[in-house]
């Protein structure tokens, strides 16, 4: 019974620590997405 909460507590922790993670990579990617697209504007 103990493992079980542990291991459902685990399992929320775990997902509140990966949606913030994906939020960050995807802003990343967005950034450097539009960092490429106004370089190419500078340059073209």
């Amino acid at each position: 019974m103990i493992v079980h909460v542990r291991c459902l507590t685990f399992k929320r922790t775990s997902r509140w620590i990966i949606l913030p993670d994906i939020a960050t990579s995807m802003g990343y990617v967005m950034s450097s997405i539009l960092l490429l697209l106004t370089l190419r504007r500078i340059f073209l």
